[in-house]
Order: structure tokens, then C-alpha cells, then sequence
């Protein structure tokens, strides 16, 4: 009987693999189908990382070598550079699909129900999906799903440093892991005579942290960017494009005329009022986690380009937190009535 128990359930959790790799493999079959016109561009875009110069963007991407890097790892092996950068993308939502299903996990053991929501997941990083996605992004999505899993298992500040390492490598939203030391740094207390803590440790490790990230973020721009092309005219505020007439303009005005982007801007916006709404139901880690989220959401405003769908791509994991979160607490709460 024990045996027939085993049995049975190491062949649903070989099922349960399977169905996540599915999820992937369809997901990564559609995103090639939106992408495939524009590989060209793309390639050329990745390659300018590695080669220093002007391919469509300056020296504001020359920080992000991580996805270059590899992809030139996975060339290596014969693949042609495009066919390598398909592969990259198969990898990265296969890690990504593991790492939702991972999060997912410390809110609920049902297998079905997990992968159900990591489908849902997939649909809305679908739905965000436009003409063009970077390597770099879907490992911004993957560090960005640890950091709300170690925010979710009160991981320790070793956790959060070594994926500020691997961020720091990949693109500057490395900054927006060390803004969250900060956040976190103020402990409040409702019943104490101390109506709050700071912890300096961690605000200098923050500081620290950041200083490093300019540094390096200035080093790789200075130093590895060799062309003398200037790609774009753009008004620049410390190594920055400012975007943040044109962003109002689309989500106020130009984005009501487009339905298309209607959906965009309803996606990205709504998760923020409705846990606006509900704030008061989350623990203090995921009320600094919300903050967090704004403060992304006003640097996109600042520095990116609202339309383009795939800055948003980071909130995913947030959104997904979030939902949890209040799906626990709700039930916890009907438990106790």
C-alpha cells in the first residue's frame, strides 16, 4: 500500500513538471509568433551590448551584459546568433515558470490550482507583449519573482544581495532592491511606547549598495560603450532619456483613442488602485512592497516609454504577490468567522 501511495505520487509530480514545461513551451511558441518580424532588430540590438556601439540604442544599455553574455555562451555551441537568443528565451520561461510555480507553493500545495495561475500568468505576460522584448527582461522578471518569494519567506539580507548582484548585472532596476532596504530599515510598532525602529545597518548597506550600482552603471557606459555615433536626440538626465511629458500625454489622452493600449493601461493601473483600496489588509512588508511598486512605477513614468509594454513586464511578479496576499489573508478571515 505504502508503495502504490509512492508510486502514485511520484508520477504526479512528474505530471505536474510536464504541465509546467508545457506552460512554457506553448508561451515561448506564441512569443516567437509576435516576435519573429522583428528578430532582426532585436539581434542587432543585443549585439551592440557586446560590441560597444550604436545598434538603435546608446550607451543607456551598455550596462545590461548579462543576457548578452550568455547568449553569446549559447552561440558557442553552433546555434547562430538569433537561433541562440531564441533558445535564451525558451530558458528564462522555463526558470521563470519554476520560479512562479515556486512562489505559488508557499500559498498553496494544489498542484492544479498552481498551474492554472501560473497559465493566468502567462496570459497577462502574453497581453504585454507587443513588437520587441529584450533578453534582459525576462530576467529582470526572474530576479524580480525571488525578490517578492524572499520577501514572502522573510529571507535574510543575504538572499537580497546576492540578487542585487545578478540584477546589478543584467540592468539598473539592480537600484530598486537596495531602495527596498531602505523601506525596510523603518519597523513600525502599533502596540509598543516606540511608535517605530530604524535600523541604520541596513540604510548604510542601502547607501552602499546604490553607490555601487552608479559606479558601475557609469564605468559601463564610459568605459565599454566605444562608439562615437550618437543613436538618439533625446534630452538626457544623468545618463537618462526624461520621458515624462510624453508618458502623461499617453496615458491621459493618446491611450483612450487606442484600444489596444486601453488594455495596456487598464492592466497596469488597476492592480495599483485595487491595492490602494485594499492596503489595509496587508502586512507591513507588503505595504513597504507596494511602495516599492509605486516607486518603479514613477522611475517607468520618468525614464521609459509607457507604451512600450515590456517596461512593465517587472510588475508581474508584484501583481501576482499581491493577489496572494490578499487571498490568504481574506481566507484566514472566513476561517476565523
Amino acid at each position: 500500500m505504502t508503495s502504490s501511495i509512492k508510486k502514485y505520487i511520484k508520477y504526479e509530480n512528474l505530471i505536474y513538471v510536464i504541465l509546467i514545461l508545457l506552460v512554457a513551451a506553448y508561451t515561448y511558441q506564441i512569443l516567437i509568433e509576435v516576435l519573429f518580424r522583428n528578430f532582426h532588430i532585436i539581434s542587432n540590438h543585443t549585439k551592440s551590448i557586446l560590441d560597444g556601439t550604436c545598434g538603435g540604442v546608446n550607451e543607456t544599455w551598455q550596462n545590461r551584459l548579462l543576457s548578452p553574455y550568455l547568449i553569446k555562451l549559447i552561440s558557442f555551441s553552433g546555434l547562430s546568433f538569433v537561433q541562440s537568443i531564441k533558445l535564451f528565451f525558451l530558458l528564462t520561461l522555463i526558470a521563470n515558470a519554476f520560479a512562479v510555480v515556486l512562489l505559488l507553493h508557499h500559498y498553496n500545495d494544489n498542484k492544479f490550482y498552481n498551474v492554472m495561475l501560473l497559465v493566468v500568468y502567462f496570459f497577462v505576460f502574453l497581453l504585454l507583449q507587443k513588437r520587441i522584448l529584450m533578453p534582459f527582461d525576462p530576467i529582470d522578471m526572474l530576479v524580480f519573482t525571488f525578490f517578492v518569494y524572499g520577501i514572502a519567506k522573510n529571507k535574510g539580507d543575504l538572499f537580497f544581495l546576492i540578487l542585487f548582484s545578478l540584477s546589478l548585472i543584467n540592468r539598473e532596476s539592480a537600484i530598486f532592491i537596495a531602495v527596498y532596504f531602505i523601506l525596510d530599515s523603518i519597523k513600525f510598532y502599533k502596540e509598543s511606547n516606540k511608535n517605530y525602529v530604524i535600523n541604520y545597518k541596513k540604510i548604510i548597506t542601502a547607501f552602499i549598495l546604490i553607490l555601487i550600482a552608479i559606479f558601475y552603471i557609469h564605468s559601463t557606459r564610459k568605459y565599454l560603450y566605444i562608439d562615437t555615433i550618437k543613436c538618439e536626440d533625446d534630452y538626457m538626465f544623468l545618463g537618462n532619456f526624461i520621458y515624462l511629458a510624453d508618458n502623461l500625454k499617453a496615458i491621459f489622452f493618446e491611450n483612450f483613442l487606442r484600444p489596444h493600449q486601453q488594455l495596456h493601461t487598464v492592466l497596469i493601473l488597476f492592480p495599483f488602485l485595487y491595492f490602494a483600496l485594499k492596503l489595509r489588509f496587508f502586512s507591513e512588508k507588503f505595504v513597504k512592497c507596494f511602495l516599492l511598486m509605486i516607486i518603479i512605477f514613477v522611475n517607468i513614468l520618468i525614464f521609459a516609454l509607457f507604451i512600450e509594454k515590456r517596461v512593465h513586464l517587472i510588475f508581474l511578479p508584484f501583481f501576482l504577490v499581491m493577489f496572494l496576499e490578499l487571498y490568504k489573508v481574506k481566507k484566514i478571515s472566513s476561517n476565523l468567522e
